[in-house]
């Protein structure tokens, strides 16, 4: 056989012992590498010596990858305006809109830094979204007397949409420049206070102003001590019946107990999911102003309750859409990190 040098080292070096990495970390490469569990075979002192010079360098360029993970924290505030609405479909031959909504947010913000341009981040926001919903168009209003469900007019409805959600937003941040920050990711949202106010025209037979909390309103709810109006409501013998109506109604004012109660949920649902992205620009180390743009991903507005305010069935019950409204919202904030 063929003389091999290198089989020649092995013949002496059979003295061999079994190391651990972590003893060749804290004898030669002490605060250089992290500890590996993985055992090795490693020859004499003066063979290893030998080698050093070979491993070293390799060792090195592998060792500097690590600062990359070296992970740093930073906590702050952040709070500002928002400026919100719904997206979704409208129903035709009326006159329906989404307007843009102001609302504000604040809150709290972690972040993971590992070097001077990635980081990750969370927040844990209060954050108002909402809308100007605008209807004019045929529609009606339902009585549920003995012998009329309901009449039929021309309505203008007017309601500001206000739901209030905590926000848990977890977005990746990347630094180009010092004092310029891009963010991108994702949000969960808990809806924990749904409201609305608004007016109500009948066809100028009579008003009634809307003071909604989704949550709280019942059935059939109105606000007692607001108020009378008095309203003619034909009967199928020519007669007319005067039926008493409160100034101020609550959100399932037209609703009765089969149409709204406990299985059907309220009339937002109450998680959601979306995109948000923007960028912030540093005005000293820790002082930002920052924009963002928000967009759901999934349907607010709950579909048991979700109906037509064009078209009603003739035993008076509501027709349903099934609609995916979703939130859109721009954020205007300053934001302090320490």
């Amino acid at each position: 056989m063929l003389f091999n040098p290198f089989w020649a080292k092995i013949s002496q070096a059979a003295h061999w012992h079994l190391f651990s990495i972590k003893y060749w970390n804290d004898r030669i490469f002490k605060d250089v590498c992290p500890y590996i569990p993985i055992n090795v075979y490693l020859p004499p002192k003066h063979i290893v010596m030998h080698k050093i010079k070979f491993v070293l360098p390799l060792i090195l360029i592998m060792c500097a990858q690590f600062p990359m993970m070296a992970q740093t924290y930073h906590f702050g505030v952040r709070a500002g305006l928002n400026y919100s609405r719904f997206n979704g479909p409208f129903e035709t031959d009326v006159i329906e809109k989404f307007d843009y909504n102001n609302g504000f947010h604040f809150g709290a913000t972690g972040m993971m830094t590992f070097n001077e341009y990635f980081s990750l981040g969370a927040e844990i926001l209060y954050n108002q979204y909402g809308t100007k919903y605008y209807y004019e168009g045929p529609s009606y209003y339902v009585f549920n007397l003995d012998n009329v469900k309901f009449l039929k007019n021309d309505v203008k409805l007017n309601l500001n949409i206000s739901n209030s959600y905590i926000n848990i937003p977890i977005l990746v941040y990347f630094r180009p420049f010092k004092k310029f920050e891009l963010m991108a990711g994702g949000y969960m949202g808990f809806l924990i206070n749904p409201i609305g106010s608004g007016r109500l025209d009948f066809g100028g037979k009579f008003y009634q102003s809307l003071e909604y909390n989704y949550y709280k309103d019942e059935a059939g709810a109105q606000v007692l001590y607001s108020g009378l109006i008095s309203v003619k409501v034909p009967q199928p013998d020519g007669e007319d019946e005067v039926v008493n109506l409160y100034k101020i109604v609550g959100a399932y004012y037209q609703y009765d107990e089969t149409q709204f109660n406990d299985k059907t949920g309220t009339a937002f649902n109450w998680f959601d999911v979306g995109l948000t992205g923007g960028f912030q620009y540093f005005i000293n180390k820790s002082l930002y102003a920052g924009f963002r743009a928000e967009m759901g991903l999934l349907d607010i507005t709950n579909n048991n309750l979700d109906r037509s305010l064009k078209e009603i069935n003739s035993d008076g019950t509501f027709i349903l859409r099934q609609d995916i409204d979703k939130n859109i919202n721009f954020q205007i904030s300053l934001g302090f990190r320490f």
